[in-house]
């Protein structure tokens, strides 16, 4: 089990995945998206698993997904994790302990443009419920390690986080 895992928390949309392949890519770590992950591990995509069995029971294949990556990886990885996964308490307390966790913020008229045009994605609704979400998730994201203004040029967010790790 790896402690010096680079965490990627933010809401769907912040560019989570599409940050943390570049990051992984110049640090020399793995990279797991755990949407990716849940899917393979259920041979289910992401809105079949909400429709067919709900948020509860994909919040329960996310912080088995979690605990799974960090115990398997012997490398350090940078992880994308899903938009909700900081809602788990199980999740949040083993990010603080095996990594460093960087919360990607981003304005929610940003995310609701960029949203707006994913079909996959079953929590994105309005911007009214997107601006409830994050609301409820605010107070686990300033609890992270290091917070980044995702609505900068992608390569200046890579930058500033590898900074921060180095």
């Amino acid at each position: 089990m790896q402690s010096n895992n680079i965490f990627l928390i933010g809401m769907m949309g912040a560019g989570k995945s599409t940050v943390g392949k570049i990051v992984a890519q110049r640090l020399e770590y793995d990279f797991v998206d755990m949407d990716v992950y849940i899917e393979q591990q259920a041979n289910m995509s992401i809105p079949e698993i909400f429709e067919t069995h709900g948020e509860k029971h994909f919040r329960t294949l996310e912080e088995k997904a979690l605990a799974a990556i960090v115990r398997e990886k012997e490398k350090s990885c940078v992880i994308a994790t899903g938009g909700g996964c900081i809602l788990s308490g199980k999740n949040r307390e083993l990010m603080a302990k095996t990594g460093t966790r960087v919360f990607l913020q981003v304005d929610i008229d940003t995310l609701h443009t960029r949203l707006s045009k994913c079909y996959a994605r079953p929590l994105a609704k309005s911007k009214a419920q997107m601006q409830e979400m994050y609301n409820e998730r605010y107070k686990f994201y300033c609890d992270c390690d290091c917070i980044i203004d995702a609505d900068d040029l992608l390569q200046t967010v890579v930058d500033k986080i590898v900074e921060f790790i180095n």
